[in-house]
């Protein structure tokens, strides 16, 4: 899949807070399935649901967001501050 933006500038932003996602996860202490799971994903699909979320290419919707937020115990500002 090919990301579409207006600007270098806004893709390095979104880079930017794709990372900072990548890293609330990783600091949570909790595994993608765990997460996946509490976000309300079913078991066979928790952990490949939040790989897609975390991956690059995606563009993870405001609910998709504040619920992620809220299973990592974080607000949607630390979740998406650079």
């Amino acid at each position: 899949m090919t990301r579409k933006f207006s600007s270098d500038v806004a893709l390095q932003e979104h880079d930017k807070i794709m990372q900072s996602i990548r890293y609330a996860v990783g600091q949570s202490g909790m595994t993608q399935e765990e997460i996946g799971l509490q976000m309300g994903f079913s078991e066979a699909t928790a952990r490949a649901n939040v790989s897609r979320i975390l991956s690059e290419d995606n563009n993870p919707t405001l609910k998709t967001l504040v619920r992620l937020a809220s299973v990592l115990r974080i607000s949607i500002r630390t979740l998406l501050t650079p």
